[in-house]
């Protein structure tokens, strides 16, 4: 499903790896979303990246974090080799909403903000029917093919690029602006 989110970016996610922990979690999962996305990013830089080439990790797990958060990601890090990833509680009992919730985590992480009045950039579609994957938590499940937060924030490199484009690229890019 999380491919399709993107659709309207001509962006292409593609899952090069699971991994599933079944005997015990990897990481410290703390109730705060800020602790336990630590916790997997420091995981994902000693344990994963030498073992799994990879731009991005997200994280999907069960239980939940204090208050109403579901997610967590580093804005803008998806060129970083240390903050590249994802943290997601596993909180629906559909697989769509989930998918929503990292596609949401992998926006910010492309350096996407949420759709807000304040940014002048509202969703134009009902919370009843979904809401937008950028919009700030509303409890149901985002359309998948048509409303995606497309105005990052300067300097996201996705502003000045349009087309298919290679992460590596993109990555080189960015940083050339830094």
């Amino acid at each position: 499903s999380c491919p399709l989110f993107y659709r309207p970016l001509n962006v292409r996610v593609a899952l090069t790896g699971l991994e599933i922990w079944s005997d015990r979690d990897k990481i410290r999962v703390e109730k705060s979303p800020t602790d336990t996305l630590s916790n997997f990013l420091e995981w994902r830089t000693r344990d994963l990246l030498p073992r799994l080439r990879h731009d991005n990790a997200q994280l999907v797990m069960g239980g939940s974090f204090d208050g109403t958060t579901v997610g967590m990601a580093s804005q803008s890090s998806m060129c970083s080799r240390d903050r590249s990833g994802g943290v997601n509680v596993d909180h629906l009992v559909s697989v769509l909403g989930v998918a929503s919730t990292v596609a949401h985590e992998l926006g910010h992480n492309l350096g996407m903000s949420h759709d807000t009045a304040e940014r002048h950039c509202s969703c134009q579609n009902e919370p009843r029917l979904g809401g937008c994957i950028m919009e700030p938590s509303t409890g149901s499940v985002p359309d998948c093919l048509t409303r995606v937060s497309i105005r990052p924030e300067p300097p996201t490199p996705l502003r000045l690029i349009a087309g298919v484009l290679l992460l590596s690229l993109l990555c080189a890019l960015t940083a050339l602006h830094l």
